[in-house]
């Protein structure tokens, strides 16, 4: 099995020269320091990696991901588009974002159509074989063990699949199934939820669960952003885990979030660009009823705030 792995500069061509191949099958690229003219190229530029593994379609395998996660894919598992099924090699392709950072820097939230959910991790898959994209044959699934993030509750947690936005291919919101969660450890100890890939297109899942189920226990947080609906407010719980996007309302200029409840406290990342210079607010709050934040933004380089905004 061969294993290679694409940084989000890899993603856009124009940002690498010269990269290697090195022996254990990672790609060595120096990279070039790209120009950052919005929040958006900040989190193609540093969204999590794309890990590429070769898998024999004739055989059950297991691919092992950077951080200990693993994928199982059976034989015979998939075809192609017009439903002929596939033989040979096969490449596959895996996102992994199960740390809130990762959540944030890649511009994936952890939330249901803005309700917030406590987050067990966001992975998305899909295959390949030469200029072809691979579907799921009916019936098949691949196994998803991933390492599960810090503060993450090992239960009651649901599969989710993504609803993708026709604009850029990003994930905006994600919708429940049925799809069985379970817990688990892997060999080195670190704790895994294990769900199962199983649409035919594949794409992005998630673990997750509802962050409450009593609405008449939380608030209203909103945040003044200088009448900019185009900044980006992540909140970020510190005892529990979870990537909240807070979302723009027109008629009272301010971004808000229903469903956190006081005495939760919070990490606020809050992200624009100006004239081409990316601005950066980090702060740490205690949610109370009638709180508004008033994020303090900073110039910063591009470097400077993926830095930032990847403390714990």
């Amino acid at each position: 099995m061969k294993y290679s792995l694409l940084t989000p500069w890899l993603l856009g061509a124009a940002l690498l020269t010269g990269c290697d191949q090195a022996d254990e099958g990672l790609l060595v690229c120096e990279p070039v320091a790209p120009g950052v003219a919005s929040v958006a190229a900040f989190h193609r530029l540093f969204g999590a990696p794309v890990q590429l593994a070769e898998v024999n379609s004739g055989q059950t395998q297991t691919v092992y991901l950077l951080d200990g996660s693993t994928v199982v894919v059976p034989a015979g598992s998939f075809m192609l588009a017009s439903g002929a099924p596939v033989g040979g090699t096969v490449e596959l392709r895996v996102q992994l974002l199960n740390t809130t950072q990762q959540m944030v820097l890649s511009a994936l939230p952890s939330s249901a159509f803005w309700r917030p959910l406590e987050a067990g991790g966001h992975f998305r898959i899909t295959a390949r074989q030469g200029a072809n994209a691979l579907r799921l044959r009916p019936g098949r699934f691949l196994t998803m063990n991933m390492v599960a993030p810090v503060n993450s509750s090992p239960t009651d947690q649901s599969s989710w699949t993504g609803i993708v936005a026709g604009g850029g291919g990003l994930t905006t919101t994600w919708a429940q199934d049925t799809v069985q969660v379970r817990p688990g450890t892997n060999g080195s100890g670190a704790r895994t939820f294990q769900t199962r890939a199983w649409t035919d297109t594949l794409g992005w899942f998630s673990v997750g669960r509802l962050w409450t189920s009593s609405p008449a226990d939380t608030t209203l947080l909103r945040a003044n952003v200088d009448g900019d609906a185009s900044t980006r407010v992540y909140l970020l719980p510190t005892q529990r885990s979870g990537a909240f996007q807070m979302k723009w309302n027109s008629q009272t200029r301010l971004m808000e979030l229903y469903g956190i409840a006081p005495n939760t406290p919070l990490r606020v990342v809050a992200l624009r660009s100006q004239s081409g210079q990316l601005l950066l607010s980090t702060q740490q709050v205690t949610v109370r009823r009638g709180l508004v934040l008033r994020p303090a933004f900073e110039a910063v380089t591009p470097e400077q705030a993926a830095a930032l905004i990847r403390q714990p």
